[in-house]
């Protein structure tokens, strides 16, 4: 983690929030030694707090502007050089400058207390005080009213479960996490490859219109790297569209015996 860099782009003019984000993870990232800064866009989005989507598109607008650079050759790790000397400049705030508007010395207010005979609070003494049976009251009133409500309101039961959101494909670039599962799983392959093919299928091809969640789609990619292994080591491997509606069979009858289980569980 670098402390410089993390300090000159907070310490910036920077008002984009998230790109203040993303450029503090890419700080925290960024190595003082070797000068490297080589984290995922998996990493970025988790550090920064913003979604994989938006992290991508301050990242565009940030090279453009010139604030970052991006190096990956063919095949080699993405490396990112941080430009923090052209962040908008702002006021810098150091320890013992003296601002417009000085704070003003400030007293306590008087207030009772039963413990601490002669007590001083900001340079004021505090007399003694006899407890006040008045205010006793009321704060003996408080816990019994909440522990009338509880007896009167039960608490409630947890809410059902609701159904995950469903969505087509909107993944434009393979995610890092895919493709480190299809090297896994398949190093032989060619991740690119395999990821136009099983886009391509879900947005244009005989698969266009499918909804699923994120998890799903996750699935779903994992079962098409899978199956295209099995292909591959057949006579006649399948195409992609047969691979497509075979996957799609499967995840139904998936989908299906869920919503099965869940029937029965609220039954």
């Amino acid at each position: 983690m670098s402390y410089s860099a993390t300090a000159a782009v907070l310490a910036s003019g920077l008002t984009d929030g998230t790109q203040v984000s993303v450029l503090v993870a890419l700080a925290y990232c960024l190595n003082d030694t070797t000068g490297l800064c080589c984290p995922s866009t998996a990493t970025i989005s988790k550090l920064s707090r913003r979604s994989v989507h938006v992290v991508r598109k301050a990242i565009q607008a940030m090279i453009e502007k010139g604030y970052i650079t991006v190096d990956q050759k063919p095949g080699g790790v993405r490396s990112f050089s941080l430009f923090l000397d052209r962040l908008p400049e702002s006021v810098q705030i150091r320890t013992g400058v003296q601002i417009d508007t000085p704070v003003q010395n400030c007293t306590g207010g008087t207030y009772r207390t039963v413990r601490g005979v002669g007590t001083e609070l900001y340079g004021e003494v505090v007399q003694n005080c006899t407890p006040n049976k008045e205010d006793n009251k009321e704060l003996n009133k408080k816990p019994n009213r909440e522990d009338s409500c509880a007896a009167i309101h039960p608490a409630q039961s947890a809410p059902k479960r609701r159904p995950a959101i469903t969505h087509p494909l909107l993944i434009t670039d393979l995610p890092d996490q895919w493709r480190d599962y299809c090297a896994q799983v398949r190093p032989d392959l060619d991740p690119d490859r395999v990821w136009t093919a099983f886009r391509f299928y879900w947005t244009s091809g005989r698969g266009s219109g499918t909804r699923r969640s994120d998890k799903s789609w996750n699935s779903t990619w994992q079962t098409w790297v899978r199956k295209e292994s099995e292909g591959t080591r057949r006579e006649q491997p399948m195409s992609y569209a047969e691979m497509g509606e075979q996957i799609a069979r499967e995840l139904a009858e998936e989908d299906a015996k869920k919503e099965e289980q869940r029937r029965k569980a609220y039954a």
